[in-house]
């Protein structure tokens, strides 16, 4: 993965490989925060009352959804930009 003592060369353009670290763990911190957020909302949804007149199936689906949209934000907000020379 790593190359040519310390540089990260992967994708199109070279950068410092603790450059690329950072860019990762911030990638980590957007979704545990996206995943703090989704419980918090699940929690005042059952809190509320709502969740329990709601087939247990569908909570379960609408689970899914939001962890794949997170999954789904988190990746395209790491996103390198890529530029040619």
């Amino acid at each position: 993965m790593l190359k040519d003592g310390g540089w990260d060369v992967r994708g199109s353009g070279l950068q410092p490989a603790s450059a690329a670290r950072f860019h990762m763990r911030l990638i980590n911190a957007y979704l545990i925060g996206y995943f703090i957020l989704l419980i918090a909302a699940v929690a005042a949804l059952w809190d509320g009352g709502v969740l329990r007149q709601v087939s247990p199936v569908w909570v379960l689906i609408g689970l899914a959804v939001g962890v794949g949209f997170g999954i789904l934000l988190s990746v395209s907000a790491g996103k390198p930009n890529v530029t040619e020379d």
